[in-house]
């Protein structure tokens, strides 16, 4: 990975603009936002990815670890229509679009890959309980508007992380850049860049009911030009989960 550390007035206003995706995208979880509307609003149509960290053996009973979710889950014909009727439920697709998604699952046998059944899986797993202090304020975000990848390890790569899925270490948190900013109307040239997040939440496992507390960090980068995000990475407590979800086993 490379970072550009000078300092430009074009740097400035990108790190403007990728806070203020950041700021937005954090807040959707605050307000309950259906995954397919925080997809749809904040991820880059061309292939967005989701990561979130653990071991092998944990996805058992935590499937969505482990592995990179590329993409978005097909639609149909009549999906704006499934919207509107699905709105306020969270589902936010079509019954042909699902219907068309689960028989190519059935035909291929290939296993749940789109950011779509990122957050199925989530869901179908554990509640997440945020409030007011769950994330930090966005002048405590780690903003790097100049970060980027390899072209092995960016979107258009066939290779989907060059990291174990057991993890990275977490971005480092203890640098940040505070300059004045200003969001540009408009900023013509995409420089990726990143964004690290730390916060704290509660969790509970809808299996089981037990819940606990933990922080955890996101690192959004790969952005476009127009600042949506291009790889949601996670690193949680996974053993905390584990423990949860198979409580009483």
């Amino acid at each position: 990975m490379s970072s550009n550390t000078s300092i430009t007035p074009t740097t400035i206003a990108r790190a403007a603009l990728l806070r203020k995706t950041t700021q937005s995208f954090c807040a959707a979880f605050l307000a309950s936002t259906p995954p397919s509307e925080t997809l749809d609003q904040y991820f880059r149509p061309d292939g967005p990815k989701i990561t979130e960290y653990g071991p092998e053996w944990a996805s058992r009973r935590l499937p969505f670890l482990g592995k990179t979710f590329s993409g978005r889950r097909k639609r149909g014909r009549n999906d704006s229509e499934g919207n509107e009727a699905g709105s306020g439920k969270g589902d936010g697709e079509s019954a042909v679009g699902d219907v068309e998604e689960k028989e190519e699952v059935r035909k291929t046998g290939r296993k749940a890959s789109t950011c779509d059944e990122y957050f199925d899986l989530l869901g179908a797993t554990l509640g997440f309980h945020p409030d007011e202090h769950t994330f930090p304020p966005p002048s405590a975000f780690i903003v790097d508007p100049n970060f980027s990848l390899p072209p092995s390890q960016s979107s258009s790569s066939t290779t989907s992380t060059s990291h174990s899925l057991t993890g990275p270490p977490p971005p480092d948190q203890t640098a940040n850049s505070n300059h004045d900013e200003t969001v540009p109307e408009a900023i013509e040239i995409a420089l990726d860049g990143a964004v690290s997040v730390t916060a704290h939440a509660r969790f509970s496992s809808l299996a089981t009911g037990h819940s606990w507390s933990e922080t955890f960090t996101y690192r959004l980068s790969e952005f476009d030009a127009q600042g949506r995000i291009g790889h949601w990475e996670i690193w949680a407590d996974p053993l905390s989960a584990w423990m949860a979800v198979g409580e009483g086993e």
